[in-house]
């Protein structure tokens, strides 16, 4: 996902509760709006007993409860989907 303002997070926050894992990319998004996000996000992970990771420079994984992505899932992801760091 790279959201650009902070009301993109309440999608995001909706994706997180269905179980999927979201690979964010705060590049796009403004300084403030990234600090916002990215508070938001990981608040969200924590009510939902999930966790925030970051992967490198603005780019974060953001797993629901349940899951556990390793190093190797990561870098798959993002190369699926066409992201390379």
């Amino acid at each position: 996902a790279e959201p650009v303002r902070f009301e993109d997070g309440a999608r995001l926050a909706d994706d997180l509760l269905e179980g999927k894992t979201i690979l964010l990319n705060l590049e796009k998004a403004g300084k403030v709006d990234s600090r916002r996000l990215l508070d938001f996000m990981s608040g969200a992970a924590y009510a939902l007993q999930g966790y925030v990771r970051r992967v490198s420079g603005s780019i974060y994984l953001v797993v629901p409860n349940g899951e556990e992505v390793t190093d190797a899932d990561a870098m798959s992801q993002m190369e699926n989907s066409g992201l390379y760091l």
